[in-house]
């Protein structure tokens, strides 16, 4: 974050309004590409960030049914203790789609090229995997 007085890139000082800049608009671009909103009031410029995610590893315990786990251990050619122990891994970074009962949950790899969709249902502080719909991500 810059403070006024100090230099940004490109040589002005971070509250100089950059050339172009209306006095209805309140966000710009810096030369390094950061988005940046001005503050008027306190004459900084505040970096944009985004929203973090909240993900399953967050939550609490997760626990994969033997149905989702059929359903990944087809998709994958794993066994399904195998396919039980990888989908676990994989959904604890998963973020939130849609809450309310049942959850729904996403992860995607475009490493790992993978595209998972699983319904939740939340017991307690665990949270059960009733059910995934699992496809190969063509990003």
């Amino acid at each position: 974050m810059n403070l006024c007085g100090s230099k940004a890139p490109g040589g002005r000082r971070s509250c100089e309004r950059p050339a172009g800049h209306r006095e209805d608009k309140h966000a710009y671009r810096q030369q390094d590409g950061s988005l940046h909103e001005w503050d008027d009031r306190a004459h900084t410029a505040v970096e944009a960030l985004p929203k973090p995610r909240v993900t399953l590893a967050q939550t609490g315990a997760l626990f994969v049914t033997h149905a989702a786990a059929e359903r990944y251990a087809e998709f994958s050619g794993l066994l399904i203790e195998g396919a039980r122990k990888e989908l676990t891994a994989l959904l604890l970074d998963a973020w939130l789609v849609k809450s309310g009962e049942p959850q729904s949950w996403r992860y995607r790899s475009a490493r790992k090229r993978l595209d998972i969709s699983a319904t939740i249902v939340r017991e307690g502080r665990l949270f059960v995997v009733v059910s995934v719909n699992v496809r190969a991500d063509t990003r």
